[in-house]
């Protein structure tokens, strides 16, 4: 990677050389690499490597896209959500942004032809949830969103238990999510229901097999 004056990047790092020998290994770039990427889905990745290669990271500062590509042996290395897309060898790309970006992105990788990992939200309102289910259902391309209580063992064992219930549900769930200060940007991405709380709704469908 080079760095401008202002501290972005020019281009691509290339950290090692890239031989794609193994079809069957999907090549991740990894949008955003914040504290929740480089503490779970990183380690996940690198835990399946005979599934996935962390080919790219890409992140708006630079020098953490730099240490973490070298910390988790990715290839490449840049700041340029442009240079992901264009990159022939990405197959998906795991976005990892601030809420706000969710939708935007997704669309942009869709219509590049990557499959699509999204962390929650998939979007903040429904015009962009409207252009995005548009671009899923055009492209036909994989894309899934980072939910993840469904497939926690409790919620499978719950699952087994009610599945051939007669009598009507009711589902009571109560979440510590912790206070977030007033200024904090997850209220003007969507606030805390669309941000966190959408875990909890996906969740409730899974249970009651209803959207």
């Amino acid at each position: 990677m080079t760095e401008n004056s202002h501290g972005g990047s020019e281009g691509l790092k290339r950290a090692k050389p890239f031989i794609k020998i193994d079809k069957k290994i999907i090549n991740v770039a990894i949008v955003g690499a914040g504290g929740f990427a480089k503490g779970m889905h990183l380690p996940n990745l690198q835990k399946l490597k005979d599934k996935y290669n962390i080919y790219a990271i890409c992140d708006i500062n630079s020098l953490n896209a730099k240490e973490t590509a070298e910390k988790f042996g990715a290839n490449i290395a840049t700041t340029d959500y442009n240079e992901i897309l264009n990159d022939p060898n990405v197959d998906m790309v795991m976005i990892c942004t601030r809420h706000n970006l969710h939708a935007e992105y997704s669309i942009k990788a869709l219509k590049a032809g990557k499959a699509v990992f999204c962390e929650k939200p998939a979007a903040i309102n429904q015009k962009e949830l409207d252009e995005l289910v548009k671009t899923i259902r055009d492209t036909n391309l994989p894309y899934m969103v980072g939910f993840n209580r469904r497939f926690s063992p409790f919620a499978k064992e719950i699952k087994k238990h009610i599945q051939n219930r007669v009598n009507p549900m009711i589902i009571s769930y109560r979440m510590n999510a912790g206070y977030i200060p007033l200024d904090s940007w997850v209220h003007e991405d969507g606030g805390r229901i669309i941000g966190e709380g959408c875990h909890i709704i996906d969740l409730f469908n899974y249970f009651t097999e209803s959207e």
